[in-house]
């Protein structure tokens, strides 16, 4: 783990790593992208495209709503996998939603963002851009190269982004973007 730290190994797997991703990506059409968010398995219920009006809905979760709505507004093709339960393959607001059983890592999208997963880098992606958004600040013992992974980390605030670099061992700063929550 040491290695990642060193700016000349790290130059030369963000090399391999672009690479993949170009000859992997996805063509645009019309301009506009592929945006994927992985959610995975729920952690209390079933949410889908009207959960955040139809009823009471976590913050993340909100947030991803929220989120893809304005990205496929934008004109993108936005997918989420997620714990959607009986809505599965459903559009709602030109998102559609997939149980998260129905992604592979074999999927291409110009974009993928990784709502809490750190693990899903543990393969290689198809896509050009990977974010992994982080809402929580425990998640337990990430190895470093899973946190290196992406393109970068979206953290919530300063003091986020402090807490976990400092979980964590990252010393390295550019890894971050730091965001707010995308509620409205």
């Amino acid at each position: 783990m040491d290695l990642l730290d060193n700016p000349t190994v790290r130059s030369l797997i963000s090399e391999v790593i672009h690479d993949y991703r170009i000859k992997t990506s996805k063509v645009k059409v019309n301009g506009k992208k592929s945006i994927l968010f992985w959610c995975g398995e729920g952690v209390i219920e079933p949410w889908d495209g009207e959960s955040d009006i139809t009823r009471g809905i976590g913050g993340s979760e909100g947030m991803t709503i929220q989120m893809s709505r304005e990205l496929a507004k934008l004109g993108n093709k936005v997918a989420v996998f997620n714990d959607c339960g009986a809505s599965s393959g459903k559009v709602f607001d030109g998102v559609s939603y997939h149980h998260y059983s129905k992604w592979t890592g074999t999927m291409k999208s110009d974009i993928f963002i990784s709502l809490r997963r750190p693990d899903v880098f543990q393969q290689l992606l198809r896509a050009k851009r990977q974010y992994l958004w982080l809402h929580d600040t425990d998640y337990g013992s990430v190895p470093l190269s899973l946190m290196y992974a992406p393109n970068r980390i979206f953290v919530l605030s300063e003091a986020h982004k402090s807490v976990i670099k400092r979980m964590h061992g990252i010393t390295d700063d550019s890894i971050f973007w730091v965001t707010r929550n995308g509620l409205n």
